[in-house]
């Protein structure tokens, strides 16, 4: 790497989607699609309807799945 566009490679694509990320608890999702926790556990490891973010030894869903998932199935 000894010229400067060599660092361009390492560059990330802009994040271009300003709208905040909206996260929603286990409870939330299931209070909100009225299934039961087992449901949401089966749907997230097994079928793969859904994917869970881990912060902090917690687990979230990124809201924007949970409506997609509503507004097409």
């Amino acid at each position: 790497m000894n010229d400067m566009n060599d660092l361009e490679l390492f560059k990330f694509p802009k994040f271009e989607d300003n709208k905040p990320l909206r996260l929603m608890t286990i409870k939330q999702v299931v209070e909100m699609l009225s299934i039961t926790r087992p449901t949401l556990h089966k749907w997230t490891t097994k079928d793969n309807i859904l994917k869970s973010i881990q912060i902090g030894g917690r687990v979230y869903y990124k809201g924007q799945d949970i409506d997609n998932l509503v507004k097409y199935r």
